[in-house]
């Protein structure tokens, strides 16, 4: 569908001014004074501007906490209409009608609707969002119906009334308009530009005098939205805007924003630490920050006044409730029994009714609550997603994380990095995970764009005396340590692999792997480095991933098994396969010791040997120049026996491996990594240099 964009200046000249005798009538509705620093937001409409003014009810749908009542204001500031905030009231039966005769007296009342009907003046309705949870979609109805009633059916080319609410209330709205036979027109919130973006931080940070420093804000601004896009992987604004452009999260990057402090120098240690876990950090606050935010927002329209209420709704809808209700496969038929006992048997009554429908129109909700079974489809973006799902993989209940799993494994959920990113930031807090939650770290890192963004997965105590495995996940940027956590598995536990596997170091010796169970495909790479007991590769197809630079992805294994019919596509140069029973597909992957007699046994473990360490070469080199590795990290591998010793020392020996400035550098003349890799003895530099290790290591007694 093509949306058509439109600026509040045309809201305002849609709308139109109220008459001067409109203004007189409803004087004590008219709004004298806006907000300072009013941010014009822009609006998509799916009609033609013409086609909007053909409707009785204008809808303005939004998400959550962007402003419509500084919004539904200003509105009334610049035209001059009257407003009607439903906030805290009681709603039903004939409420317009009567709430305009209360407040401007009957006589008023009547001929403000005079006017209504002529076409001078327009209805400005706010708080539809609050009127809706606290009176219930009944009683909300009914209102709807009156209002209906009151404005007539017009058709003089502009609204009679104006509604501002979430999607879902004003798809609710829109739904009892219809039913009366009201054409109504909608238009939605876009999403804040970058400059709008700028502005409103601005705006929150300094206030509206702007007084302070504004230059080193917006260069903090302009800092922190790189470090943000960079991390989400957007190519441009717009890709982000769900997030960057999202009210709630800038305004709690406002408040991160301290002007008495040297912003920039924040991001700068973040640069100099060449990792983005600060912003991942701060992301996970922001998105805090809107929880609480529905929190606040939930006990004042429960609380309608009453302060002690207002508590009792505080300390019922928590931040911990929102998560549950949003990973509940049917949150809206979710019991909801507050803990904390209500100073008012009444208000029991009423706040389970209130918090479902609070909850229909929650900012990390898109929609088919009542429809979508997978809870992971109905949110509004992905890092509201994989936020809320970080947030559970510490579940202890090994049913509920199976059925986390099934739903994240689903076609229809689109992996991210962010769930990754979140899950192993130090601000998430998660050290132990349970094991399906490895199946979704795997899965959430093989959509990672960057290459020097590495995960490791490495089996830390073999299972002993039927004690089970324990696994730690461990993510490294750019060669430093971001954050670990460990995961137990039972005795005979398999670690399941859904969708693909990238830039990964799985090493798991003891435990069986099955990768893409219940899945038409499985992608392995790039850089995927797998060593396991058992690979059972249970997708009918299994699809390769080559690197920017071709390098080839690893699978050790003792066994090959599973339903897989079709590696794609099939070139041995994408996968190096070591293992001891192979069958098709995967026998062409798995290299053998040439036939013909020309390379003895020993010349062909010596290969295999320095292939074992070529292997951590061909990844994404730490610093520039020959191919190299991480000093301290490969000590540790030679160390657990992931490379071999012999073939290093032989390295060292004979000046091809280098130790400088704590990184370990392959000088290499005669022949290439690659050829390391690929077994290529017959490349005569590489074969003479295998054929003299063979015989260092004879004479050394070193068994290859």
């Amino acid at each position: 569908m093509i949306e058509t964009p439109m600026t509040f200046d045309q809201l305002v000249e849609m709308v139109g001014s109220a008459s001067t005798r409109t203004t007189t009538l409803a004087d004590p509705l008219v709004i004298r004074s806006g907000l300072a620093g009013f941010i014009e937001p822009n609006f998509l409409a799916s009609n033609s501007i013409d086609d909007l003014s053909k409707g009785r009810v204008l809808l303005i749908a939004a998400p959550a906490a962007v402003g419509k009542s500084v919004l539904a204001r200003e509105l009334g500031l610049r035209t001059r209409n009257p407003l009607v905030d439903l906030a805290g009231r009681r709603i039903g039966e004939a409420f317009f009608t009567g709430a305009l005769g209360r407040r401007l007296g009957g006589q008023q009342a009547l001929e403000l609707i005079a006017e209504l009907h002529a076409g001078r003046a327009t209805l400005i309705i706010d708080s539809a969002d609050e009127a809706l949870v606290g009176n219930g979609p009944q009683d909300y109805g009914v209102a709807i119906n009156d209002l209906a009633d009151l404005i007539g059916a017009g058709g003089l080319g502009r609204p009679a009334a104006v509604i501002l609410g979430r999607p879902d209330t004003i798809d609710e709205t829109a739904r009892v308009l219809e039913q009366t036979g009201t054409p109504v027109s909608r238009i939605d919130v876009a999403f804040f530009t970058e400059d709008q973006a700028r502005a409103f931080v601005r705006l929150k940070a300094l206030g509206s005098s702007g007084s302070g420093p504004a230059q080193e804000l917006q260069d903090f601004l302009g800092a922190f939205f790189d470090l943000v896009m960079d991390a989400l992987g957007a190519r441009d604004w717009f890709q982000a805007n769900s997030f960057v452009g999202y009210a709630p999260v800038l305004d709690a990057l406002a408040t991160f924003y301290d002007p008495e402090v040297n912003m920039m120098r924040v991001l700068n240690e973040i640069k100099r630490a060449g990792t983005t876990e600060h912003v991942w950090g701060l992301l996970i606050q922001i998105i805090q920050k809107v929880l609480d935010r529905e929190t606040e927002k939930f006990a004042k329209s429960f609380g309608a006044g009453d302060a002690d209420k207002a508590d009792y709704g505080r300390l019922s809808y928590t931040r911990d409730l929102q998560l549950s209700l949003l990973m509940a496969d049917r949150p809206l038929d979710v019991p909801i029994t507050p803990e904390v006992e209500p100073a008012d048997e009444a208000w029991w009554v009423e706040i389970e009714t209130q918090i479902r429908e609070q909850f229909r129109v929650h900012p990390f909700v898109a929609g088919g609550l009542e429809t979508l079974d997978n809870p992971l489809l109905r949110f509004t973006n992905a890092a509201f997603r994989d936020y809320v799902v970080a947030s559970t993989l510490g579940e202890t209940d090994p049913i509920r994380a199976r059925v986390i799993r099934d739903s994240w494994c689903d076609p229809a959920v689109a992996p991210s990095p962010i769930l990754m990113r979140l899950a192993l930031s130090k601000e998430m807090g998660l050290d132990a995970v349970n094991s399906t939650a490895l199946t979704l770290l795997v899965a959430s890192h093989a959509a990672e764009f960057r290459d020097d963004v590495q995960l490791s997965v490495e089996e830390q105590t073999p299972d002993q005396r039927g004690m089970g495995v324990l696994v730690e996940a461990r993510l490294v940027e750019a060669g430093i340590d971001v954050h670990a956590v460990t995961s137990q598995f039972s005795p005979g536990e398999a670690l399941y692999l859904a969708q693909g596997i990238a830039r990964t170091d799985l090493n798991v010796p003891s435990l069986r792997v099955v990768a893409g169970e219940g899945a038409q495909e499985f992608s392995v790479g790039p850089l995927a480095d797998i060593t396991c007991g058992e690979f059972a590769s249970e997708a009918p197809e299994l699809r390769l991933r080559p690197s920017p630079d071709e390098q080839p992805s690893f699978i050790e294994t003792q066994r090959v098994s599973g339903v897989t019919r079709r590696v794609a596509p099939p070139s041995a140069s994408l996968l190096k396969l070591i293992a001891s029973e192979t069958a098709y597909p995967w026998t062409s992957f798995r290299a053998s010791r040439p036939s013909d007699g020309t390379v003895t046994p020993q010349i062909w473990a010596a290969a295999g040997a320095f292939q074992s360490n070529a292997r951590w070469f061909i990844r994404q080199s730490m610093v520039k120049g020959d191919p190299n590795y991480p000093a301290d990290v490969m000590d540790t591998i030679l160390a657990k026996g992931r490379a071999s010793r012999a073939a290093h020392d032989f390295g060292v020996e004979r000046n091809i491996i280098a130790k400088e400035d704590g990184v370990y550098f392959l000088h290499l003349a005669d022949f290439s990594v690659r050829d390391i890799v690929d077994l290529n003895l017959e490349n005569v530099g590489y074969r003479a240099f295998v054929e003299e290790f063979a015989i260092w290591a004879e004479q050394k007694g070193i068994s290859l």
